[in-house]
């Protein structure tokens, strides 16, 4: 959808850290591992000192895999779940307009992804729909902390 200039840096400046690592985490969860690897062969490690000292900061490396896990989200659900995280509709400063056309592409992403899911796995379709939703609140909890550890440093 078409959005001013303005209403753009907003979104972008928003959304990519949790865009960012929703992506490395379907990456590790396609590659069947429990921590974060980046395309390039990257690993995130700890030491046990280090998760001893902030487990939270160890947590943001396996939730979102974990959810991911526990979903069993394949590549289309991956895809319109995405663009969820990404029309954020809610943000501060968005044009009235451009607002109105996020929500409206969130909304059909939505409703996409509710028909995909419920055709795909049938009576247990509700119970996985709501494991994928869950999905954006583990990856948007895990990003506000990552965002507020940033502020603090």
């Amino acid at each position: 959808c078409r959005l001013t200039d303005e209403s753009k840096k907003i979104l972008v400046t928003s959304v990519c850290l949790a865009c960012s690592d929703f992506t490395a985490a379907y990456y590790s969860y396609t590659q069947q591992v429990d921590r974060t690897i980046y395309p390039d062969g990257g690993v995130m490690t700890w030491s046990r000192d280090i998760q001893e000292q902030s487990p939270t900061s160890t947590r943001v490396h396996t939730e979102v895999i974990a959810a991911i896990r526990a979903a069993e989200l394949d590549k289309r659900e991956y895809v319109l779940l995405k663009i969820m995280l990404v029309c954020n509709d809610e943000l501060e400063g968005l044009a009235t307009l451009d607002r109105e056309r996020i929500r409206k592409l969130k909304n059909e992403c939505f409703k996409t992804l509710r028909v995909y899911v419920f055709k795909k796995r049938g009576s247990e379709g509700p119970a996985f729909f709501g494991r994928i939703l869950s999905i954006l609140q583990v990856v948007n909890r895990n990003t506000n902390w990552k965002k507020h550890q940033h502020l603090l440093i």
